[in-house]
């Protein structure tokens, strides 16, 4: 089993357990990700290394327009039933829902979060308001605060942006990529003053080819290159845009520390 071999290289960085992410992706594609998921979870109670706590899903229900690499043809309508589609075993332990939607977006994060299931919010472009009323739905954290595909607005209108709603809030958790080129390291320092170190995740945004050899991939229709220094992918041919990190979790402890 590939999980198997994740598991184990997983460990070698430090991870104890990890849950395994599906981005904007076909709902038959991402039905097949988690059914075989939870045949996986349900014959296995121990794993070779790290602990597989269950799945993530984190671009089926995000703003189009904040899509970053991932492909905005695969986002889903908010709804109940689109969820319900891809999985119904409570195998999805985290999800992420931006709440920019509206009532759409309030009621699934009411629903996810009725089913146990940790909602987060990222790839957003949602007003402060938003973010308010989403996190009285059961929002908890947002995704990787500061990275390109999140919204921010110093104005008054709506009480502001995502990033401003965030750093304001005394309830949600925040996100930071620690690699260093997906934020910038003095803007991290900010949060971390800001939000206070209870209240962050540090994380990597690293995909399947984090530590490999691989040089060049495709997922979801998106095509990723490793950067000419080796520490992040970028989007072929749309410069700027960020695929992931090839930052381990390790290293991205370090890099919080100093």
């Amino acid at each position: 089993y590939g999980l198997e071999m994740l598991s184990k290289t997983l460990i070698k960085f430090g991870v104890t357990g990890f849950y395994v992410g599906t981005w904007a992706s076909p709902i038959a594609n991402l039905r097949n990700c988690y059914a075989q998921l939870y045949r996986y979870l349900s014959k296995t109670k121990t794993q070779p290394g790290a602990k597989l706590l269950g799945g993530l899903l984190e671009g089926s229900f995000i703003n189009p327009r904040m899509a970053g690499a991932q492909n905005p043809d695969y986002v889903l309508e908010f709804c109940t039933d689109s969820f319900d589609r891809i999985e119904d075993k409570g195998t999805i332990k985290l999800a992420n829902v931006a709440p920019d939607f509206g009532r759409p977006s309030y009621e699934l994060t009411e629903y996810l979060a009725g089913k146990g299931v940790v909602v987060g919010a990222g790839h957003s472009n949602a007003t402060c308001e938003q973010i308010v009323e989403a996190t009285r739905a059961g929002l908890k954290y947002f995704i990787h605060l500061t990275n390109g595909p999140t919204g921010g607005s110093y104005k008054p209108f709506h009480g502001g942006g995502a990033i401003e709603a965030v750093l304001k809030s005394d309830e949600l958790y925040a996100e930071q990529i620690l690699d260093g080129y997906h934020v910038n390291p003095a803007y991290v320092r900010d949060i971390l003053k800001r939000k206070g170190v209870d209240r962050i995740i540090g994380v990597t945004d690293c995909l399947f080819a984090a530590g490999s050899d691989i040089k060049q991939f495709t997922s979801g229709g998106v095509c990723g290159v490793l950067s000419e220094s080796g520490e992040y992918f970028e989007v072929v041919d749309v410069p700027n845009t960020l695929f992931s990190s090839n930052l381990t979790t390790d290293c991205g402890f370090a890099n919080l520390l100093n």
